[in-house]
């Protein structure tokens, strides 16, 4: 069938779409219930048609039910650390075709199917997909692009928790492109994961480099001050915990919402010994540093998202 205007292109209807996408004819009908198929174009003898070409094909390409043209141009590796996904020099990521087994007992080809990047709040484009532990998380394109493509450099160096990082040669944070990306190696950190920049480096007399940070929350501690008046960060004082450079100071409440988890879910955590060790008692309360403990650990166990602070 024909369209009355030439750009309609060919004109389907479901028992040939599916017949096309090689899927039953009421697995369309329940694309369309569901309305995951595009909206129908026309109705041509009281059946509900779609154009192939301006409408199926770009859907189906879309969502992985056809290949898409421009990936058989483009260079894809596997992503290390992520088995059945994949990066390509153009910055995309997709996960790899499989074959599945129906609960019917037919045996199905998943064909790949490009990921949909969404912005970040730090201006990144990033991906949802599933770690080698099964759980969701969301990755930064260019993290795992560089993985894929650029060398050895960096890798091995904590790469979860951020310490090394991804530059983009031209400066936009959404071209992700292989050629475009390049390892941003850090500074030496101290043994409690502070960068060692010229600002954060005290040089003792005797030669000795130490990390400035460390050292005044050591004479702090010894003096027995607490900024905010010994209470937790994030109250309604609106301190900043210990010390400007240690940050906010927060309790396993209030780790809990910011981790969106239920407080019983932190409490065993802290029972298990998997979080962070805390770094003092206020008011009889174990608290932590929001930036410097907790969102490191976060961020390398795949509870919360990393994002360049």
């Amino acid at each position: 069938m024909r369209g009355m205007d030439g750009r309609d292109g060919e004109l389907v209807g479901m028992a040939e779409i599916a017949a096309r996408l090689d899927v039953a004819d009421k697995t369309v009908a329940s694309w369309r219930s569901r309305k995951k198929l595009p909206g129908q174009r026309d109705v041509v003898g009281g059946r509900p048609v779609w154009s192939w070409e301006e409408d199926i094909a770009p859907w189906a390409v879309r969502t992985g039910r056809l290949p898409d043209p421009a990936a058989a141009a483009e260079e894809w590796r596997p992503v290390p650390g992520f088995a059945g996904y994949e990066a390509s020099a153009a910055g995309r990521i997709r996960s790899a075709g499989r074959t599945i087994v129906c609960s019917s007992g037919r045996v199905r080809m998943m064909r790949p199917k490009v990921l949909t990047a969404a912005e970040t709040e730090a201006g990144r484009l990033a991906v949802r997909l599933r770690t080698s532990s099964g759980r969701e998380a969301r990755r930064e394109v260019a993290r795992l692009v560089a993985l894929a493509f650029l060398d050895r450099v960096g890798r091995g160096q904590s790469m979860n928790r951020g310490r090394v990082r991804i530059r983009h040669l031209n400066g936009d944070r959404s071209d992700n492109r292989a050629v475009n990306l390049a390892w941003a190696l850090p500074e030496p950190v101290c043994a409690h994961g502070h960068e060692m920049t010229p600002a954060n480096t005290y040089v003792t007399p005797a030669g000795s480099r130490v990390c400035r940070r460390c050292r005044t929350l050591a004479v702090q501690r010894l003096r027995g001050k607490r900024s905010g008046g010994g209470r937790v960060s994030g109250s309604s004082s609106g301190g900043c915990g210990e010390d400007a450079a240690v940050g906010q100071l927060v309790d396993m409440a209030e780790i809990a919402a910011r981790l969106d988890v239920a407080y019983m879910t932190v409490a065993s955590w802290r029972s298990r010994k998997k979080l962070p060790e805390q770094r003092d008692v206020v008011d009889g309360r174990p608290v932590w540093s929001w930036e410097e403990d907790i969102v490191p650990w976060a961020v390398g166990t795949g509870r919360m998202e990393h994002a360049d602070r």
